[in-house]
């Protein structure tokens, strides 16, 4: 951050002088394990796009179970409000009172953040595409642009970030992959196929029917109850 201080000022843990996080350890009831799950604080007073994108850039190095980017919200009587003035802190009046955007956080910068955030719940943090979400930023020089030019073409492709069942999340991510990125759409289809078998669904999607099965995507056992509890942010 450019303001010197800022973290021993709102006593938070971070990544580094770019980004804040706060890590919590979620257990997992049924099968009694615990979680690493950091949850990021985006747009702290001083923060620019570019030194966002740096500390994200550092996170898959940390290897959390999930990741849940939020953009700051102005929680009154804390000290982060000491900033409002200096770096021109603008608030939604509403709650959560999130905020809109600052001296070097531009409104347009939040809106790409928050579909980032999105986005990396949809495909990453779910569980639902292990293998095929990987894909996005593979052999690529940035893992945060590449998901940032998913994610903005995933919402331009479907207009919104709700409402999507699977099937529609998996067949844009496939097309995304095959057309967008030139993979191959045999290897593509083989990952989402996995990806359905080992989060226990039997069925195939439509679109994938006519691509081979891949030898180890067998069909799993039926299971009795769900495997995991999880913490809901929002």
């Amino acid at each position: 951050l450019e303001h010197p201080g800022l973290v021993a000022d709102i006593h938070l843990p971070h990544l580094g002088p770019e980004i804040m996080v706060i890590k919590l350890q979620v257990v997992q009831i049924a099968v009694g394990k615990v979680v690493d799950t950091h949850d990021l604080i985006a747009a702290l007073p001083g923060e620019t796009p570019a030194s966002l994108a740096a500390g994200l850039e550092r996170l898959p190095a940390r290897r959390p179970h999930d990741t849940h980017i939020e953009v700051l919200n102005r929680l009154r009587g804390t000290a982060i409000t000491r900033f409002d003035s200096e770096w021109n802190m603008r608030y939604n009046p509403q709650p959560p009172y999130e905020l809109l955007h600052h001296r070097t956080m531009s409104p347009e910068d939040l809106s790409a953040i928050k579909r980032f955030a999105r986005a990396w719940d949809l495909w990453v943090n779910s569980g639902n595409f292990v293998a095929t979400a990987a894909r996005l930023w593979r052999n690529a020089p940035s893992t945060y642009q590449s998901f940032s030019q998913w994610s903005d073409w995933a919402f331009t492709r479907l207009g919104r970030q709700h409402a999507l069942s699977l099937e529609q999340q998996a067949d844009t991510l496939f097309h995304y992959l095959v057309n967008e990125n030139h993979q191959p759409a045999n290897e593509v289809a083989a990952d989402l196929i996995r990806d359905y078998r080992r989060a226990g669904r039997r069925e195939t999607p439509a679109f994938l029917q006519a691509f081979p099965q891949p030898a180890d995507a067998r069909l799993p056992e039926p299971r009795p109850w769900p495997v995991i509890l999880r913490r809901q942010l929002r």
